[in-house]
């Protein structure tokens, strides 16, 4: 026993003594731990009073001032979102808008005004069909897609061009300069004359066989009088053509007299056979 009460005195426990140390401690604390909560729940009792006490000072008509605030910010953003939505789509809108007008007027639509007048007719001008003919000054619009056939009124490049530089080039840029002619001849035609008093009339053979005159040009649904503008005494390359001899147009090309015969530079002169790819457009 004397060993024992001198080991406690030397500072040494025993497990008991430290489980009975623990135990004190714990007992200690657990009134502190109590409080505290009692605190935190105090405390948030008195904010939860005070919040309550707050929207019982809240009127009902103020409430309500609160509430149609809120309800009118919530239309006022609303108006806005919709207001950029219909902004977008008016400016997609006019995007596409612009972007047809652009495809139309430079790949499918062409305006040019016509100078000189190798394309009036001299039988049409002062007669009561003189809408028939084109005058110098005449706004004509022309379709770029359409395929020329004989009889047809048409727009080309004098010379062989870009097309795309084309569209950016002055019009006073005599590379890209235009010409305004009838079609009178496809490639692989056979071309002659035929005397008509001191005149000539032109033949053509076409390579399905038909023979033609120039009568069977239709503009607005009228047929031309062969004599109307078809008599001519400048041959050009055309002089000596006879049905055993007659002129072939190049395949690829198209033969171009302007209705104006006798005032009229064309495929009888130095410009020759027109190739198909310096159309600009068929006139409509």
């Amino acid at each position: 026993m004397q060993l024992n009460d001198e080991t406690k005195l030397n500072g040494e426990f025993t497990e008991a003594d430290s489980e009975r140390e623990e135990a004190f401690c714990v007992e200690e604390q657990a009134p502190v731990t109590a409080e505290r909560e009692q605190l935190d729940d105090a405390q948030q009792q008195t904010a939860a009073d005070g919040r309550e006490s707050a929207d019982e000072r809240q009127s009902p008509s103020e409430q309500a001032s609160f509430d149609d605030m809120a309800q009118s910010s919530r239309n006022i953003a609303d108006a806005r979102d919709k207001k950029s939505r219909a902004l977008d789509i008016a400016l997609w809108i006019l995007v596409a808008v612009l972007a047809v007008v652009v495809i139309l007027r430079f790949f499918v639509f062409g305006r040019i005004t016509i100078v000189g007048d190798s394309m009036t007719s001299p039988y049409y001008r002062d007669g009561p069909l003189a809408s028939l003919t084109f005058y110098e000054d005449d706004i004509v619009y022309v379709n770029k897609t359409a395929t020329p056939d004989r009889g047809d009124v048409v727009v080309f490049y004098k010379n062989s061009v870009n097309k795309f530089k084309a569209i950016f080039a002055s019009s006073d840029d005599e590379t890209y300069k235009k010409l305004i002619k009838r079609i009178v001849a496809l490639g692989g035609d056979k071309l002659w004359l035929e005397p008509c008093g001191d005149k000539y009339r032109l033949i053509i053979q076409t390579t399905e066989g038909d023979v033609l005159t120039e009568d069977y040009y239709v503009k607005n649904s009228t047929k031309l009088n062969a004599d109307a503008f078809l008599l001519f005494t400048r041959l050009g390359r055309l002089t000596g053509a006879t049905e055993d001899n007659p002129y072939v147009v190049k395949e690829g090309c198209f033969f171009a007299m302007g209705d104006n015969r006798d005032n009229s530079d064309d495929s009888r002169s130095d410009l020759g056979d027109v190739p198909y790819s310096n159309i600009y457009g068929v006139v409509m």
